[in-house]
């Protein structure tokens, strides 16, 4: 339904922010020159007009955030390919969440076993160092005792390498179809969760926000076929269990999702936490999350993202 001319925004190469209005804000005017055309998109899709306002207060909230994260006002590469998706109307803030139309990742399989409804992931193709992360992540650089994941179908059976607790099993395991069924594959529609600094991620806000977002994703993206609830995220990262309060927010969160690794640089965190870049020693230590990172960094150690889904029906 998209009428909007950019769908190949995100190639647009965004000039490097140096404290000029030109250069700082010349992305945030090419985006506004499409806004027309992404209101019309979000009123095909019968969206509420509250909602539309929602969705277009990101414009200025983004100038807000990057100049939090750079020291100076305007809208950089990373935050130009967020707005991208507003503009196209892929995805709509609602609930103290924005929930985002897509299709499942290349090498993402999700089987589930038929007796008790869990969920087993399995990436295809993908390199894995020895530790069950994606080889090329940050701490996960050494290649040896690596190995590609494996994802192949008979009649009768599915042999994988299964993601347990985030980690990539060295060993193949054989699941047979008559335990387990294929819930999802490559290309599938998921509804894509993304978590605003700040968000209130108490189980239950969650739980209630997901449901209705993802009962109102089916009314405005009629066109899609949404499966599940996907999330790419630091939050997922199962070691935090360890740096915080298991029973704490973040680490509950973690646990509503089944997850497997994700591509990570490691720096994730800190546009979340610190929000500016600094030295690792000047990091502040205001909460005891920050104190925690900084240590669990200063340590020679990262917080990854990673991937989780939810089936709706066990939220």
């Amino acid at each position: 339904m998209c009428g909007c001319n950019i769908s190949e925004a995100r190639l647009i190469p965004v000039p490097p922010k140096d404290g000029s209005l030109v250069s700082d804000f010349l992305p945030l005017l090419i985006l506004l020159t499409q806004l027309p055309a992404c209101v019309n998109e979000y009123r095909q899709r019968n969206m509420p007009e509250d909602v539309i306002r929602d969705n277009l207060r990101h414009f200025k909230d983004g100038i807000s955030i990057v100049k939090a994260r750079t020291g100076t006002p305007g809208i950089d590469q990373t935050y130009f390919n967020w707005l991208v998706k507003f503009i196209k109307g892929t995805i709509f803030h609602r609930y103290g969440f924005n929930f985002e139309a897509r299709e499942l990742p290349k090498n993402i399989y999700v089987l589930q076993n038929r007796t008790n409804g869990s969920l087993v992931p399995v990436l295809k193709d993908t390199l894995i160092h020895q530790s069950g992360n994606i080889l090329g992540n940050a701490g996960c650089t050494d290649t040896e005792n690596s190995f590609i994941t494996v994802f192949n179908e008979s009649e009768t059976e599915y042999t994988a390498h299964p993601s347990n607790n985030g980690l990539i099993e060295a060993n193949l395991k054989v699941f047979n179809k008559d335990q387990y069924k294929l819930i999802l594959k490559p290309g599938d529609h998921v509804l894509s969760v993304h978590i605003p600094r700040g968000a209130n991620i108490s189980r239950q806000q969650v739980i209630q926000s997901f449901k209705s977002g993802f009962n109102d994703a089916i009314k405005y993206y009629p066109d899609f076929s949404f499966i599940a609830i996907y999330c790419h995220s630091w939050l997922l990262d199962p070691n935090l269990e360890k740096l915080m309060n298991p029973n704490a927010n973040i680490p509950q969160f973690g646990k509503l999702f089944t997850r497997c690794p994700a591509k990570s640089a490691g720096t994730e965190v800190f546009s979340f936490i610190f929000q500016r870049k600094m030295p690792l020693t000047d990091l502040p230590e205001n909460t005891s999350l920050e104190r925690a990172v900084k240590e669990h960094y200063i340590n020679g150690k990262f917080v990854l993202a990673y991937t989780g889904i939810i089936l709706p029906s066990h939220l």
